[in-house]
């Protein structure tokens, strides 16, 4: 039997935008906060975890999706606003906000979850698009966060056209979480 893939749907972004999340990423960090930091070849907008999934699914799985994304055509995002869940004050999550059409980023959420139920995996419930650019380990340092993450609020790293899905296996190791892109999707039925 073949060991079970951690998978997810995501949204890859575009290497010009890297960097400058990367900007805003490297101010935080520089506070000194205990943050585990999401590495720049890493950043994604998360459409669905699936979670352990047998290797021989996978292909009913990318079916289902790209019968979903054929239904969804592409649009435009904007990255920008670094902000915290649940609060800049009490920072657990650092995130980027994600601004633009992202009525349509939900739609397609949606549409994913709904070919995805029959296969076996239930609504997650809510979403809310953001990027992620860490997670707070403990509450050392992260008081120095908060006037940074008000001033970085309004900080735009710019928009990007969204046309396709890609479906990541995540591998974790001592090191932090590596991607790999198994398969890909175009929205509209491109």
């Amino acid at each position: 039997m073949q060991e079970e893939l951690r998978l997810f749907w995501a949204v890859l972004l575009p290497a010009s935008l890297v960097a400058g999340v990367s900007g805003m990423q490297e101010r935080l960090a520089r506070t000194g906060a205990d943050v585990k930091w999401v590495e720049p070849q890493n950043f994604h907008l998360t459409v669905r975890f699936l979670g352990a999934v047998a290797p021989d699914r996978v292909e009913v799985i990318t079916a289902a999706v790209r019968r979903a994304a054929a239904t969804c055509s592409g649009f435009t995002l904007r990255l920008g606003g670094a902000g915290a869940f649940p609060h800049p004050a009490r920072p657990r999550v650092i995130w980027v906000a994600v601004d633009g059409e992202v009525e349509k980023m939900v739609q397609l959420h949606r549409q994913v979850e709904a070919v995805l139920k029959p296969l076996g995996f239930p609504p997650e419930g809510r979403y809310t698009p953001h990027l992620t650019l860490g997670r707070v380990r403990s509450p050392r340092g992260t008081a120095a966060l908060t006037p940074l993450l008000e001033e970085l609020a309004a900080v735009e790293a710019g928009s990007f056209a969204v046309d396709r899905l890609h479906l990541m296996e995540s591998r974790l190791s001592r090191l932090g979480p590596g991607y790999t892109a198994l398969r890909e999707v175009a929205l509209g039925g491109g």
